[in-house]
């Protein structure tokens, strides 16, 4: 699927960045940069709070829209992600990708990180989720007490 995104502009020194370190041996015609930022949206391990401090520092940053293709997993996630921390997807998406950068191994030897499995996925479910019902629960105590 296609969404319109506000990247970076400096986006594409950022997939240069990631495609060196996870695809070395390809260039920009054999992986393109959706692909590699998809690749960062499903390899970030953090949690969705981790990002706010990316988001509030790339706010000041000179932005471009730009049509992304993104697989229809990782678009979920990042749903998923930017509602946990209730912020746009847009915003989302470029803080997860400065946050790849700010996070890559310093050394060959360090171990990248591998997408996220289906565990992780759930776990970022029921943090939302959690969410979620202490709101509605918020909202009935509220309902409760204006019929008292």
């Amino acid at each position: 699927m296609q969404i319109n995104v506000l990247v970076d502009k400096k986006s594409d020194e950022q997939a240069k960045v990631l495609r060196e370190r996870w695809y070395p041996t390809t260039n920009s015609n054999q992986t393109r940069d959706a692909f590699i930022f998809n690749d960062a949206i499903d390899r970030f391990k953090g949690s969705p709070e981790d990002l706010l401090d990316y988001i509030e520092s790339g706010e000041e940053n000179e932005t471009v829209q730009r049509k992304v293709t993104i697989k229809s997993e990782s678009n979920d996630r990042l749903k998923t992600i930017a509602a946990a921390i209730n912020k746009p997807v847009t915003t989302t998406y470029r803080a997860i990708i400065a946050y790849t950068i700010a996070n890559l191994p310093t050394t060959e030897k360090e171990e990248t990180a591998e997408p996220v499995g289906v565990s992780q996925l759930l776990v970022e479910k029921i943090s939302l989720l959690e969410k979620q019902m202490e709101a509605c629960n918020q909202t009935l105590k509220e309902i409760k007490e204006l019929t008292k």
